[in-house]
């Protein structure tokens, strides 16, 4: 069985988790609630245990927390900190999101209205124009990294997950990822992203439309 030692733990004496909420690619994400102000919640992103000795992926995983963290726009989650456990894995604390992802808004609908579908898009194209003035690409646009609060007919949208992101214009501190390196959800993939070339903020609109 899987052994969670994060379950229970408090971070930096403020973020008590809770419950876990969900997996991704580097890392399993949880409730917290903050230890002075009980209403208040969080998700927390810890990098994974078996990750979290790899230079490469520690690097990604401070920098998906900057990414974020430099975008500050109503459609695009927020972040709150980014700290190391006394266990040494990266954790990246986000506004904690009550709702559900469009991937799950299409399993349960089939087909999405043509209005609510322009709703949605319309605003995430807002997050992510603002991601894109702060020299951001995502890189990873899909329904799971969308996620959708309130009415579904008129949600509030969150572009979410920005682990697979990079800077425009990266300095050798950013650069992580190299050309001829695929990289992404190969159904969304721009092509020249599956090829494995370089890409910029277009690479982002072709995942909006697909």
């Amino acid at each position: 069985a899987d052994t969670d030692n994060m379950l229970g733990v408090t971070l930096h004496d403020t973020y008590g988790i809770r419950r876990v909420v969900g997996e991704g690619g580097m890392g399993r994400v949880y409730e917290a609630h903050h230890t002075r102000i009980a209403a208040k919640r969080f998700a927390i992103k810890v990098l994974r245990a078996e990750m979290a000795y790899s230079p490469e992926v520690r690097t990604r995983f401070q920098r998906e927390a900057d990414a974020a963290a430099s975008i500050q726009h109503p459609n695009v989650i927020a972040v709150n900190d980014f700290g190391y456990p006394p266990v040494g894995r990266p954790y990246i604390v986000y506004d904690y999101l009550d709702g559900i992802p469009l991937s799950e808004l299409i399993f349960r609908k089939k087909h999405v209205e043509v209005g609510i579908a322009v709703y949605i898009a319309r605003q995430v194209c807002k997050g992510l124009q603002a991601a894109h003035d702060k020299g951001v690409i995502h890189r990873d646009l899909k329904p799971e990294n969308i996620y959708l609060q309130g009415p579904t007919e008129r949600p509030d949208v969150k572009v979410l997950d920005f682990g697979l992101s990079r800077f425009m214009e990266p300095t050798s501190s950013q650069k992580v990822t190299r050309t001829g390196v695929v990289m992404g959800t190969p159904s969304y993939m721009a092509p020249e992203q599956a090829c494995g070339e370089r890409v910029d903020h277009r690479a982002d609109v072709y995942g909006v439309g697909t």
